[in-house]
């Protein structure tokens, strides 16, 4: 009996221990898991405007980003259905109230390129999501465009970059934006608008019925 106390005991110690070690892993896993990407993004993701010409705005902006002091924005869009007027810091972008130093604002409407470039100046670390700058777009023709964020993996010289104060590359991932321009209402406002005067003669039928 003795003996098989004593196996028990073992066995309990046994789990006991290997509980509190699965536990531990995941105490240290979860944050790793639930650790968010920062991302580059074109807001909104998806827009139809029209008919050309046609003034539109966009934000690029950054999300879950840590310990950022500047950046270098390199887009590209489709040139023939877009053009870009001027490139704007909101008063609410990620370094409103700090220092900071500008580039120029380069746009080359015939490529369809744009490259901007802010720092924080004496360097402030930004943590968190905010909007780097607006890009003011004129839709000119009846078609759609990409506005897309050129990324190390695209191969090109010059990309969009999140630096520290290190100027140290900080990695993220893209989602680029898509403009269509339209001539009238779109499908989906069309539809919509379709729906709504069916719903109406439908309550207005059943009120002539009731009385």
């Amino acid at each position: 009996m003795t003996n098989i106390k004593v196996c028990g005991d073992e066995m309990g110690r046994l789990l006991a221990l290997t509980l509190t070690a699965t536990l531990a892993l995941i105490a240290l896993a979860t944050p790793k898991a639930m650790a968010q990407q920062t991302v580059v993004r074109i807001v909104p993701s998806q827009l139809e405007v029209g008919p050309p010409p046609v003034s539109f705005v966009v934000n690029v902006t950054v999300e879950n980003v840590q310990l950022m002091a500047g950046y270098e924005i390199y887009i590209k869009f489709n040139s023939t259905t877009l053009q870009c007027q001027d490139i704007i810091l909101p008063p609410d972008f990620v370094y409103a109230g700090k220092g900071y130093l500008e580039t120029d604002k380069l746009i080359d409407n015939d490529a369809g390129k744009i490259h901007y470039g802010v720092a924080s100046f004496p360097f402030y670390k930004f943590n968190g999501s905010g909007i780097l700058c607006q890009l003011n777009f004129t839709g000119v023709a009846l078609d759609g465009s990409f506005i897309t964020i050129i990324t190390p993996e695209a191969g090109e010289t010059f990309y969009t970059q999140l630096l520290t104060a290190e100027a140290q590359e900080i990695p993220y991932v893209a989602e680029h934006g898509q403009v269509t321009i339209i001539p009238e209402l779109s499908t989906a406002l069309i539809l919509l608008t379709l729906i709504t005067f069916t719903m109406v003669v439908v309550i207005i039928t059943k009120m002539k019925n009731k009385t």
